[in-house]
């Protein structure tokens, strides 16, 4: 079971703080960013504070309306994937902001038509199938798709257009004179199949790296979807380099794999940035957090969800023409 300090490790805070922040104390003072990052970590390691467990057992409070966010596993496929949890707290957010509660679904509750009475509108995050389309349009009901572009003039869309920066990321690397380059993240067959924009960061990796590379540069490999990106991160790059493997720079794909990553990298007595570049993907609530600051791909995560659901109050409203809406992205260069 996590603890306070396996999240304060991970966010580089002291266990106290984490503690703070986790138990709600009103008079602590921190930045949003560290809270962001304690409260999505604490969510992605399962960790339930005493005070969590409490308010789990008070009856919910009524509020002005209902959206329904709707996902593959009801939930829990998004709080193991760090930039679609960024979605999602930007739908919490901009919810709580309009005074609306958040009804969680799967994408197979789609087809129940009691669903009408309850919510007003749906947020997908991820691409459908044809068939889990024609389900959530007979629902009548406004519907956003988030994180992917669906080609489908019943629903709204809103996506980042990370696939530039993703390529000139890339080439930054190469330019650099970087030629071992390794990929740190799930299994190819798991991105291409999956309809987000994890599957759009991938194939730009593919495009500048070549599909028929070699078995010992820019190939994933698979991890069980029941582990932490933390866990895959580090266990992947402490496999790679016990295997004799010294690759010049990591193609991670998220700032959450990062975590992982440098751990592994520094109890190998390399150091990330110098010994070993290390890119990450997509931007997460923990990429700031890392020392040295980690070089990532803004994925636009937060700005995603809060657009969806202005999309839904819009359509609510009278709008009945749909739209896309592709939000800019761009390579953050932090620095302390």
């Amino acid at each position: 079971m996590a603890t306070v300090r396996d999240i304060a490790d991970i966010v580089g805070a002291s266990p106290a703080a984490v503690s703070r922040v986790l138990s709600g104390d009103p008079t602590f003072k921190t930045s949003p960013e560290l809270r962001g990052a304690i409260v999505a970590t604490a969510k992605k390691l399962g960790y339930v504070s005493p005070r969590m467990r409490a308010s789990a057992k008070t009856p919910e409070s009524k509020s002005y309306k209902s959206i329904a966010i709707a996902s593959r596993g009801q939930g829990g496929s998004v709080l193991n994937d760090g930039h679609m949890s960024m979605i999602r707290l930007g739908i919490e957010r901009r919810s709580a902001e309009l005074r609306f509660t958040i009804v969680d679904l799967s994408i197979e509750d789609l087809n129940d038509r009691r669903l009408s009475s309850r919510i007003f509108g749906s947020v997908i995050i991820g691409g459908i199938a044809d068939d889990e389309a024609d389900r959530a349009a007979s629902l009548m009901l406004p519907i956003v798709i988030a994180d992917w572009q669906q080609n489908d003039d019943r629903f709204d869309c809103v996506y980042a257009s990370i696939s530039r920066s993703v390529r000139a990321a890339i080439d930054s690397l190469k330019i650099k004179g970087h030629r071992d380059v390794r990929y740190v993240g799930p299994n190819a067959t798991d991105l291409e199949n999956r309809r987000s924009s994890g599957q759009l960061r991938f194939r730009a990796y593919l495009e500048a790296f070549g599909k028929r590379t070699s078995p010992l540069r820019g190939e994933p490999s698979g991890h069980p979807t029941s582990r932490s990106p933390f866990e895959v991160g580090y266990t992947l790059v402490a496999d790679m380099i016990a295997s004799g493997a010294r690759p010049d720079a990591l193609v991670v794909e998220d700032d959450d794999f990062a975590v992982g990553a440098y751990r592994a990298l520094r109890e190998a007595g390399l150091s990330p940035a110098a010994d070993v570049a290390i890119l990450s993907l997509c931007r997460t609530s923990l990429g700031a957090f890392q020392t040295p600051p980690l070089v990532s791909i803004d994925g636009r995560g937060l700005e995603i969800g809060r657009t969806a659901v202005d999309m839904l109050v819009s359509r609510v409203a009278g709008r009945t023409i749909t739209r896309d809406v592709a939000l800019p992205s761009e390579m953050l260069m932090r620095a302390r």
